[in-house]
């Protein structure tokens, strides 16, 4: 199935954004939301046949269930917040890049000078 690339980055943006509220104010019920917030975009990029991108989702999904252990492990250490971060920079990154190449892919269909 096509998804927009709007679209796309949209459902990206919002799994940035529960990423960001738990970084601002880390509980358990936060982090919940985070790893359901995970689970959300990669079955979007499974149900959109984004392989790629639902690939590097899911390590990220893994990762974050990893670490659901229980509410006295949250906030996570400093090293478990600096990997999902850094994973969830380079899915951002990869979302943009898919998303831009998606855009010109239907730009040059559209005009084919």
């Amino acid at each position: 199935m096509l998804c927009s690339p709007d679209e796309l980055v949209q459902k990206n943006s919002a799994l940035s954004d529960t990423w960001r509220r738990y970084r601002a104010a880390p509980s358990f019920e936060r982090f919940v939301e985070l790893a359901v917030s995970i689970n959300s975009f990669t079955a979007y990029l499974i149900d959109k046949g984004i392989a790629g991108l639902h690939h590097a989702s899911h390590e990220l999904e893994q990762v974050a269930l990893a670490l659901f252990n229980d509410e006295v492990s949250h906030p996570l250490p400093p090293s478990a917040l600096a990997d999902l971060d850094a994973r969830l920079q380079e899915l951002a990154r990869l979302t943009q890049a898919h998303a831009a190449a998606a855009a010109g892919r239907a730009e040059r269909r559209h005009d084919p000078q």
